[in-house]
């Protein structure tokens, strides 16, 4: 039973203020998504005649994985900016990287600018962390899953748009227009507070009460005095507890096994492919012979993502991180699996499959919509709930420096290693790779769904006290 039951739920006014606040800050994950897909149509244009800037194969591969560099580079600064700074100018700071990223990409004349372009744009994708932890630290428990849920629903937007301008307009337009998502960013977010976890983190008392006043739409600070307290708790605790940030996540078990199954679940989500596809997708789909051209296949395919993050963000706090979660593996893996065996029989056996050329196509939407209702939502649901207040964000900064690492050996290996396993062994490897995050997380950590963030971390301490040796597994 919690102890904050009597604590005054958010009027209507207080939630429409805080999807406000979450859709706001999620534009920099639309933002970060552009950088990442722009590759998608600039390289195979950066390779063709019309273009001013020949590169070859190799070229083509580290301007789209350099990116992953510069993501590494700013998971590693962004503990020292979120803890200092605060969350909100952390936000900022963003956006502000990421226009210049697209203002060097539109003066950029030769290979080594788009190298330098693609790093700082790069840098910019900490918003994974800030733009989870803001949200989680605004949102009321009833709807946290759903406003964590929005972030990466503007991802996948940002990836159907930068997409779906790539196909129909030129180089140079779509260079300009990746200017507009971090450009409102900043003109909107700016009006945003900050959250009242991190302000009572540096004393400031006084501007957490009148931030979680307009959080819950009230003028009577005794309607806000219940949650006050119980963040100053939490706060006060984890100062206790532990003065290390570094220490307490790897002295304490839950944090260990929160932090192990965080980890899973970021390398997973890189190795079940999903970058590879939208970053060559084209290329994959160009093998299938099917009739529609393959520019206009990977728009289809991120509408499909877009509509499955709209999916995973009504279920997620209906059905629970873990049933989405065993979901999205199973389905991702099957996808894979079926692609991988088209592949395997039309390349390397040689088989007609003329009539079945479709299938390549059908099986990555299917791939990229459950991967996108579970394996997409959930790891960033997931960090701004299971740690405390003291290390979510190096536990959340070094999971994505790891994952930032394999996405880099991804993109970067994923032409030689088709190349020396085939198309359809690198996908049935990410398929394999599917199905580990989501086991190793379903096992060890309870289900968050409807608990207050105090909550979920005495759940996950006492639990494990008591079943040290034993897995967590469905309530």
């Amino acid at each position: 039973m919690s102890d904050h039951e009597n604590v005054k739920r958010p009027s209507n006014g207080g939630i429409l203020f805080q999807y406000t606040a979450a859709i706001c800050a999620s534009l920099t994950m639309a933002g970060t998504a552009t950088c990442i897909a722009w590759s998608t149509s600039a390289i195979p244009y950066l390779r063709s005649e019309n273009s001013n800037i020949q590169i070859t194969e190799l070229q083509g591969s580290l301007i789209a994985s350099l990116n992953y560099i510069g993501m590494i580079i700013g998971f590693a600064l962004c503990p020292f900016l979120m803890d200092r700074i605060g969350r909100k100018l952390s936000l900022l700071l963003v956006g502000l990287s990421q226009i210049i990223g697209w203002l060097l990409i539109n003066q950029s004349q030769s290979v080594h600018g788009l190298y330098i372009a693609r790093i700082i744009s790069g840098i910019s994708d900490f918003s994974f962390i800030v733009s989870m932890i803001y949200t989680g630290e605004i949102a009321d428990k009833k709807i946290r899953g759903t406003l964590s849920s929005i972030q990466i629903l503007s991802f996948s937007l940002g990836i159907f748009y930068m997409i779906t301008i790539g196909a129909f307009l030129s180089y140079e337009t779509v260079n300009k227009l990746g200017l507009l998502i971090p450009a409102i960013f900043l003109i909107t977010f700016v009006f945003m507070p900050e959250t009242p976890y991190y302000l009572l983190i540096r004393g400031r008392d006084e501007e957490a009460m009148k931030t979680l006043m307009k959080l819950k739409n009230t003028e009577n600070k005794e309607e806000i005095i219940l949650d006050l307290e119980r963040i100053k708790r939490a706060v006060i605790e984890s100062r206790e507890n532990c003065k290390s940030s570094f220490k307490e996540l790897y002295s304490t078990a839950g944090s260990r096994r929160s932090f192990l199954a965080l980890l899973f679940l970021k390398v997973t989500k890189q190795l079940s492919g999903i970058t590879a596809i939208v970053v060559y997708g084209q290329e994959i789909l160009d093998q299938s012979g099917f009739s529609i051209e393959s520019k206009y296949l990977i728009v289809i395919l991120c509408a499909g993502k877009v509509f499955a993050g709209v999916i995973a963000t009504s279920l997620i706090d209906i059905l629970g991180r873990k049933i989405i979660l065993l979901f999205s593996a199973l389905g991702t893996c099957l996808a894979l699996t079926i692609v991988g065996a088209f592949f395997f029989l039309h390349n390397y056996l040689k088989i007609d499959v003329i009539a079945f050329n479709w299938l390549p196509f059908v099986g990555l939407m299917i791939h990229v919509i459950t991967f996108n209702i579970g394996l997409a939502h959930v790891p960033a649901v997931f960090v701004g709930e299971v740690f405390s207040i003291k290390i979510k964000v190096l536990a959340a900064s070094f999971a994505l420096i790891a994952e930032a690492f394999v996405g880099f050996i991804v993109i970067i290996g994923f032409i030689p290693m088709t190349k020396t396993i085939g198309i359809y062994g690198t996908l049935w490897f990410f398929a394999v790779m599917c199905l580990v995050g989501p086991i190793v997380s379903i096992m060890i950590v309870p289900e968050t769904k409807g608990k207050y963030l105090e909550d979920i971390q005495i759940q996950i301490q006492r639990r494990t006290s008591r079943h040290a040796m034993k897995p967590l597994l469905f309530k």
